[in-house]
């Protein structure tokens, strides 16, 4: 399915990146790591500039360094959409089918989601789509108040697989200064 919106994302990096990205046009480094829960590509939360902010605060690999959120605008297009119960139907189908022919998946191990990114991955690569973005929504943190369904840290990431769809990035108001340790 195609998406012919576009959303803005937030994605949290060190100044130093920020500032290649931003001031040197370089492109963003695609993540490649096997827990990456939506697959391969770069990640942002979808309008949410202060999560990217307060995630770049606790993120082992930024502690202690000079941090950014960068803003981009990201046309959604080809997009594996996990909010559209038409993809997850899809998603499940295909997870059975691949356990059936190669046995069960890895098990995720908390915040590694080694199988969900595995199968993520399969299912993009099988697709004869190229699939420009993954959406997903991802539920995290306490709840709001005793016996609350809803998290404080909630959020829909996106993931961009192919570099076209981000149609640019800015530097976000409201973050006077790029964020220091």
């Amino acid at each position: 399915m195609r998406y012919d919106r576009q959303v803005i994302g937030y994605h949290a990096c060190s100044r130093e990146v920020a500032d290649r990205l931003i001031v040197h046009g370089e492109a963003f480094r695609e993540s490649k790591n096997e827990w990456d829960w939506l697959g391969r590509g770069v990640y942002f939360w979808e309008f949410g500039h202060q999560r990217a902010h307060d995630w770049a605060t606790e993120w082992p690999r930024l502690r202690g360094k000079e941090f950014a959120v960068v803003g981009a605008i990201i046309q959604l297009g080809a997009c594996l959409d996990l909010l559209d119960t038409d993809h997850t139907r899809r998603l499940a189908q295909f997870a059975t089918a691949l356990t059936d022919s190669v046995g069960p998946l890895r098990a995720n191990e908390g915040a590694r989601r080694l199988a969900d990114c595995l199968l993520i991955n399969a299912f993009c690569d099988s697709e004869s789509t190229t699939y420009d973005t993954v959406r997903g929504l991802f539920q995290e943190g306490e709840p709001l108040a005793p016996g609350s369904a809803l998290l404080l840290q909630s959020h829909i990431q996106v993931v961009v697989r192919r570099p076209d769809a981000i149609i640019g990035l800015f530097r976000p108001r409201g973050f006077a200064e790029w964020g220091t340790p």
